[in-house]
């Protein structure tokens, strides 16, 4: 009887081990899809940033300006649909 408690206690140290080995692929997991999640934000930056500049670009033209360029580039979209 002694030999049997001995084989179960034995396989379930052994299992416990195969888990506490597995862990720290685990926990690598979350933070491999945050570093990616970050990288899809930085991979953003420039084009937020050249928004913003043609924002501000077109706050300080006149409506006319802004008319007139607006004109240019549905122009050339298009142009570049047909």
């Amino acid at each position: 009887m002694q030999l049997v408690y001995a084989f179960v206690s034995g396989a379930t140290y052994h299992r416990i081990g195969e888990m506490f080995e597995a862990q720290p692929r685990e926990d690598l997991n979350p933070l491999v899809d945050s570093m990616w999640l970050y990288k899809g934000l930085l991979d953003t930056l420039p084009d937020i940033w050249h928004v913003s500049r043609v924002v501000n670009l077109f706050s300080k033209l006149s409506s006319k300006q802004c008319y007139s360029i607006f004109e240019k580039v549905v122009g050339q979209i298009v142009k570049l649909f047909r």
